[in-house]
């Protein structure tokens, strides 16, 4: 079995990231029903996915206009859309914000003035 290309793994972390935000997202709406069937998760997942792919387009090109903010001058590579790492470094973030949102909501106890006496 060969080893993933870095693009496919970098799809392969898209594909999970945006899973992880469908269900995050899903899970904390307090109005959310479950889901009708595959086709009504996959619209679902989609709409999301669809917002991960602009919210790196948009976190990319911040990056990329203040580039002497975030990434020093005399830095020999360019930063471009296809750079690897940048991608890997802003889906890992989505990822791991979307699991603390998950643990937040769920373990970390909250004061809720409907349950004191």
């Amino acid at each position: 079995m060969g080893a993933l290309s870095q693009t496919n793994r970098l799809r392969a972390l898209f594909t999970i990231t945006s899973l992880a935000v469908t269900y995050v997202r899903h899970d904390i709406d307090d109005d959310a029903q479950p889901f009708e069937g595959l086709w009504h998760f996959v619209q679902y997942w989609g709409i999301h996915a669809v917002a991960l792919g602009m919210f790196y387009v948009l976190v990319v090109a911040v990056i990329g206009s203040s580039r002497g903010l975030w990434i020093p001058e005399e830095a020999d590579d360019r930063l471009t859309f296809h750079d690897n790492q940048l991608t890997f470094c802003i889906l890992m973030t989505v990822l791991i914000a979307a699991i603390v949102i998950l643990i937040g909501a769920h373990w970390i106890p909250s004061y809720d003035p409907e349950y004191s006496n």
